[in-house]
């Protein structure tokens, strides 16, 4: 028995380790310090913001909102090196897959937090992500790029709780990869993080704003973007971090079944 008690100990001590912070805090890239995603559920975004749209037309964000339907809020910047590209392929990937329609069902709106880029960047990205979709030209009408000016972008990001920060050394964003679903009325309704959206939860998610319903995310899983540095072994931590993740998994997983096994005993 004492020897059943030492590894329910050992395990016990792992536990606290791998559920500890992941790194210490004087271990935390400066970059990710100035980031995160802050859901403001129920919160209405700017309609009366600004933008330039990939036809360089001067539009409003409430133009969007004109069908009544839900919209997809993607925010991104042309010139990232991956994280960008990759929410927007899984973007496409579940507007593919989806039985609703884009342009009747649901409008889609990317957004540039990067006010140096620009319409013709914007209008290179349609073409791209709607080559892939080949749908018909009233669903090819439901997916608009804009660009803007600061005081417009942050009107949106601090409306939907985005924090990014630039980085001048590399000359990118830190950012998380992330989408936001919003009602026809332009609150915001649910989160999705990562770069893979399920099609079934999202048409759930497009039917409950439909309705004005908000939804919050159980579970965040934020994925961030920003050059590989060797000094501070970026790729490594998140490696690291996995790890310790579904070790933590493993060893809560031996605990009850070794409680499990000591109660039978007893009994």
């Amino acid at each position: 028995m004492m020897n059943v008690y030492s590894i329910i100990l050992f395990i016990f001590i792992n536990i606290l380790y791998l559920i500890s912070p992941i790194y210490p805090y004087e271990g935390l890239p400066q970059e990710l310090t100035k980031i995160k995603i802050s859901e403001h559920l129920g919160r209405k975004v700017p309609l009366n913001a600004f933008f330039i749209n990939e036809k360089n037309e001067k539009v409003m964000l409430s133009d969007y909102f004109l069908d009544g339907v839900p919209v997809i809020l993607s925010m991104t910047y042309f010139n990232c090196p991956m994280l960008c590209s990759l929410v927007l392929n899984g973007l496409t990937e579940t507007i593919a897959n989806l039985s609703l329609k884009l342009g009747k069902d649901f409008q889609v709106v990317t957004i540039s937090f990067d006010p140096k880029d620009t319409v013709k960047a914007a209008k290179e990205y349609k073409l791209n992500y709607l080559s892939k979709l080949d749908m018909g030209a009233k669903q090819n009408k439901g997916w608009h790029f804009l660009v803007g000016n600061n005081i417009e972008i942050n009107k949106v990001s601090s409306s939907i709780g985005f924090d990014y920060t630039y980085i001048p050394e590399t000359q990118e964003f830190a950012h998380g990869a992330f989408i936001v679903i919003l009602t026809p009325n332009g609150k915001i309704s649910q989160y999705f993080y990562g770069i893979k959206y399920d099609s079934i939860d999202v048409k759930t998610a497009i039917l409950n704003a439909t309705n004005e319903k908000t939804r919050s995310t159980i579970e965040q899983i934020l994925m961030y973007c920003f050059s590989y540095d060797p000094k501070k072994n970026t790729y490594i931590f998140q490696a690291i971090t996995l790890m310790k993740i579904s070790g933590a998994i493993v060893l809560i997983s031996l605990f009850l079944l070794i409680n499990l096994f000591i109660k039978k005993m007893r009994f």
